[in-house]
């Protein structure tokens, strides 16, 4: 049995589409300032003799993306995803030229 779903008006679905480009906004806005970010500790490292990838610090990034978007009532696969692929864009940004075209997929402990 079908349940019906409540009737959206047009300017509920306009108004909430609205929102989401909103937050589409901001998180392209997060991503910029992130590879700043990055560029900034790609020079500090190449300055120091340091390797561009540390994957012990990667593997840090990916396990507290998978804890906090539990806490936040997320699917943690998804988020871990979505970092992995904000690692990426970050690394190409600052012209890491070993950034992978997409990194190892690692479940997150629960």
């Amino acid at each position: 049995m079908k349940h019906a779903l409540p009737a959206l008006s047009e300017a509920t679905l306009s108004d909430l589409r609205r929102q989401i480009d909103g937050v589409d906004e901001q998180l392209l806005g997060l991503l910029a300032r992130r590879c700043g970010l990055v560029r900034r500790v790609q020079q500090l490292k190449r300055a120091s003799g340091m390797p561009a990838r540390n994957a012990g610090r990667e593997r840090e990034i990916f396990l507290r993306a998978g804890a906090l978007a539990r806490r936040l009532g997320m699917p943690d696969e998804g988020a871990v995803a979505v970092l992995r692929d904000v690692l990426r864009c970050s690394l190409l940004a600052a012209g890491v030229a070993d950034a992978p075209d997409r990194l190892p997929r690692r479940r997150a402990p629960p």
